[in-house]
């Protein structure tokens, strides 16, 4: 492996350990976890389609792995339920 392919990977893995907090701090206090904005302009308290995309994420890039069992049916739950009625 030569220099560049080293600094890439450990540029990579410097992102994979930040990654789970970063997806916390977008989250929306409260429950069910994983209830997310789409921007920060938006009206209603959250949407179903930014909690898909960020799940779609946590998933793609492994993240999902590092939640805890709780975490992953709050959010699992979220998404086969129907949106929020005030919504």
């Amino acid at each position: 492996m030569n220099k560049e392919q080293q600094k890439a990977r450990e540029e990579i893995h410097r992102l994979e350990e930040r990654l789970p907090q970063w997806v916390r701090t977008l989250m929306l206090p409260g429950k069910p976890f994983g209830r997310c904005k789409f921007h920060r302009k938006q009206k209603q308290k959250w949407l179903l389609y930014a909690s898909q995309q960020m799940f779609s994420l946590v998933v793609m890039t492994g993240v999902i792995e590092k939640l805890d069992e709780a975490e992953r049916s709050e959010w699992l739950d979220l998404l086969l339920s129907l949106q929020d009625p005030e919504s």
